[in-house]
């Protein structure tokens, strides 16, 4: 579903590359070429490192090194490019992100992006998840289940319905996709309820640290002491399987297609609570019974953050690629007391193992701010936002730069490392070349060779119409 980079026709990997370095993106900004292009290519090293996850299954920390140097417009620009790439899905389809301020874990160190996590699971695109899943649910079939033999015989016609309109299927089994349903509580109410429930539990378990994959079963998830444990679960006016307020009986063939239809909600939650997570079973509850809203704070009270957490992203891979935490505010690291720096860097290292198949930790640092996050995961993937080429591609009408060229095409490849045909392609530049109309013939060369199914070609290069720098007056 939607999830892969030959379904969103991105024709350009075949070069090796996630996008068109000296194409800027739409995104309106009034920045100059070479800013656009300096901060789209700090967001493409990362998108790229996103991809390279995906590609070579090898889920090592990433760490974005932010320069002290640039001011902070560069790098929230260049994030801001990450988050619209990753909620758009071009040029880097199905990532689940969850931004992570570091002052954040006042939550709890795996509360923390546990929470954003289930906001992100209940966002956009919540109806898909939920019909992936249940197609797992049908195709990879647990005949062992009671649930199982009512819907036994459909079981084909059901993975048929889901491949032909999954928002259908989501909508006939579970409900509509809607944030709440008539008469849930506000937004502002639900959290409440849900940080209450939340602040009964203990903040950061260590039998959840200890045990979340080594022994999956030594604590459990699901908060069954809690008394209000059915406050988002609790069927409204509008969930599927009331029929209340209908000024007629309802005949024989409504309570058999009914019947059939619970049947199926029912073994859907039986197999996502034996193979997955209670606490998701109960958040399909809650979306079935209140909308997305109550499903996002019902996924968020657990007694076993850790296993929880591994459950959403394993609940979410079901249709995406890859799940990404991505920490930031580092800044505040030297104020954080000593002995909690070391619990925040342990809980951070038994994520990433806990989390290998499903996510990547991605760590925004300026190089200093958090040697023991930069010492834990010095073997990670390095990415550099230094905008080193910065102040020399920053006015309209500059001179083309050669140095900045490269190191944009690098930032577009997969590889992270330049492509055969760059520096041939590059060097056809003239040396006097104008930067924008040099950068369009790169592109257009570029774009040519992918929809061509070719290299780019330097020849092209050399019979475009470059504009050159005026000289200089003697």
């Amino acid at each position: 579903m939607d999830v892969t980079r030959e379904a969103r026709g991105a024709d350009l990997s075949g070069l090796g590359l996630i996008a068109n370095p000296f194409v800027p993106p739409a995104d309106g900004s009034s920045d100059t070429l070479g800013v656009r292009l300096a901060i789209n290519a700090a967001s493409l090293r990362l998108l790229s490192a996103f991809e390279a996850s995906v590609d070579d299954g090898d889920r090592k920390p990433i760490v974005v090194e932010k320069s002290p140097e640039i001011p902070d417009y560069y790098n929230i620009a260049s994030m801001a490019r990450v988050f619209g790439a990753v909620a758009s899905g071009d040029p880097v389809p199905g990532i689940l992100q969850a931004y992570v301020p570091l002052d954040m874990m006042r939550l709890g160190r795996v509360r923390a992006p546990l929470a954003v996590v289930a906001e992100r699971i209940s966002g956009p695109g919540v109806g898909l998840t939920i019909a992936a899943w249940s197609r797992i649910a049908l195709d990879q079939a647990d005949r062992d289940l009671p649930e199982f033999e009512p819907i036994a015989d459909v079981v084909d016609e059901l993975i048929a319905e889901i491949d032909t309109d999954p928002i259908a299927f989501t909508t006939r089994i579970f409900g509509e996709v809607v944030d709440r349903r008539e008469g849930a509580e506000d937004t502002e109410a639900m959290m409440r309820i849900a940080f209450s429930r939340t602040d009964r539990l203990d903040t950061d378990p260590e039998a959840d640290e200890a045990t979340a994959m080594a022994e999956p079963e030594a604590i459990a998830e699901d908060p069954t002491d809690d008394p209000m444990a059915a406050a988002f679960v609790t069927p409204l006016g509008d969930a599927p399987e009331l029929t209340e307020g209908d000024e007629s009986e309802p005949t024989d063939e409504e309570l058999a297609a009914e019947a059939a239809r619970k049947a199926v909600e029912e073994y859907i939650h039986a197999y996502t609570t034996e193979h997955l997570s209670p606490v998701v079973t109960r958040g399909l509850r809650a979306f079935s019974a209140q909308g997305t809203d109550s499903m996002a704070q019902e996924l968020k009270v657990t007694k076993a953050p850790s296993k929880t957490l591994v459950a959403l992203l394993r609940f979410a891979e079901s249709r995406l690629r890859l799940g990404v935490l991505l920490y930031d505010n580092f800044a505040i690291w030297p104020s954080v007391p000593n002995e909690l720096r070391h619990k925040i860097v342990a809980t951070f290292s038994q994520l990433r193992w806990s989390l290998k198949d499903v996510g990547v930790l991605v760590f925004m640092i300026t190089p200093g701010d958090a040697p023991e996050v930069e010492e834990a995961f010095s073997s990670g993937r390095h990415i550099s936002w230094d905008f080193e080429e910065l102040f020399r591609v920053a006015n309209a009408g500059c001179a083309f730069d050669r140095a900045g060229a490269e190191r944009w095409l690098v930032s577009a490849m997969t590889s992270g490392e330049m492509p055969e045909w760059g520096d041939a392609l590059i060097a056809a530049i003239p040396e006097d070349a104008v930067i924008e109309s040099a950068c369009a013939a790169l592109g257009a060369a570029i774009e040519t060779a992918a929809a061509t199914g070719t290299l780019p070609d330097p020849a092209s290069i050399v019979a475009a119409e470059i504009v050159r720098m005026e000289p200089a007056p003697e």
